[in-house]
């Protein structure tokens, strides 16, 4: 499994918890809550401010590994996750700099 590439991350940074709930109301408006896996699972947003070269070893990195785990050490808990792609990297051109935004999921 690769590493995915080191690479600062901003702080606008985020991570969301999803805990696998599909809440529902009943025709009575009784509330049903059915859990659809049992473990929490993470979805990480990365942003980075990067060089021409820098954006081209994430996109590499991306081509090379897009169907597959990657681990991913987040910085703010230390703690290194299985991820995978949920959609390919977005990047807008700054002067002098690549905006670059990576959405991924734990597996």
């Amino acid at each position: 499994m690769a590493a995915y590439p080191t690479l600062n991350a901003q702080r606008s940074s985020s991570t969301v918890r999803n805990g696998g709930q599909d809440a529902q109301r009943a025709t009575n408006g009784t509330l049903k809550m059915r859990r659809l896996y049992s473990t929490e699972k993470m979805d990480f947003t990365v942003d980075h401010w990067l060089t021409d070269a820098q954006k081209s070893t994430l996109e590499s990195f991306y081509q090379t590994n897009r169907d597959l785990d990657v681990s991913l050490t987040w910085a703010e808990d230390a703690v290194t996750y299985t991820v995978r792609f949920a959609a390919p990297p977005q990047y807008l051109r700054m002067p002098g700099w690549w905006q670059a935004r990576v959405r991924l999921q734990e597996v």
